[in-house]
């Protein structure tokens, strides 16, 4: 299946006071499961209110627990001003509808929370 993602940082905390808000998006082919746990590598692309975008590399691993979807997502800056940094996030969606995972179609939309923190090695 193709995902589409798009996510929206706000109220971001740095040490380059120009960097506060961000927009990172991803859509490609990956395959989902609402009941099994997955693990996907891929670069992420965040897009700062300052102009600047930074790469990052990273490696997701999807779990339901008690039916609410949470990745984690580790990995490193790859380019720009924090570049080799680390980098550890956790996305947490609310409640899936498992009904809707029982369906040909699945869940075709989720919405929840990222925290998401960028550090020194």
């Amino acid at each position: 299946m193709d995902l589409g993602e798009t996510d929206t940082f706000t109220s971001c905390l740095s040490s380059n006071l120009a960097l506060h808000s961000g927009v990172a998006s991803f859509d490609g082919p990956l395959e989902l499961s609402c009941l099994s746990p997955f693990f996907v590598g891929h670069d992420y692309t965040i897009d700062w209110n300052s102009g600047a975008d930074r790469d990052l590399g990273l490696t997701f691993t999807f779990s339901v627990v008690g039916g609410q979807a949470v990745e984690v997502a580790t990995g490193t800056v790859l380019n720009g001003q924090f570049e080799g940094h680390s980098v550890y996030g956790v996305y947490t969606y609310p409640t899936l509808d498992l009904e809707q995972c029982a369906t040909q179609e699945g869940v075709t939309n989720a919405g929840g929370t990222i925290t998401l923190e960028i550090g020194p090695t």
